[in-house]
């Protein structure tokens, strides 16, 4: 069913809260910052599997003998954790999703409105992308050329 629209006697009247468009303008564009936020970590995503070329262009100019035993393993790590953040990218814009109608709903109505899913999408990113960081690193300095 789509979203309907509150009657206007529901709306809050300008005098209520004078600074309803301000919020309701910031409401948005922070929907949008999230949103680039999940097509940022789609592209990173795309790039980090696509990270495994990379390594083995350069084992293959530093030692030509064992191109194939370092190809078969450049891709276990690279891969996985690319296809994990492709898949988050687009998460992350559902939930941005998600908490801008419901903060748009608490605004039109009045009433406060908690920042317990922020709090828990940024602990996520940031615990993720300090993990990816990682094993990107180990990945990275296991396949370098001695």
């Amino acid at each position: 069913m789509p979203p309907t629209d509150p009657p206007e006697a529901a709306l809050p009247k300008p005098q209520d809260n004078p600074n309803l468009l301000r919020d309701r303008l910031a409401n948005e564009r922070t929907f949008l910052a999230w949103l680039r936020t999940g097509i940022a970590i789609a592209a990173l995503g795309f790039g980090v599997a696509r990270f495994d070329i990379f390594l083995q262009q350069i084992a293959e100019v530093s030692a030509p003998d064992t191109v194939e035993e370092q190809a078969a393993r450049s891709g276990r790590a690279t891969v996985p954790i690319g296809l994990v953040l492709v898949a988050a990218g687009p998460i992350v814009v559902i939930m941005a999703s998600v908490r801008f109608l419901h903060t748009e709903q608490a605004l039109l109505s009045g009433r406060p409105d908690s920042r317990f899913l922020v709090r828990n999408i940024v602990m996520v990113l940031t615990f993720a992308s300090v993990a990816a960081g990682a094993a990107l690193a180990l990945h990275l300095v296991t396949l370098w050329p001695a």
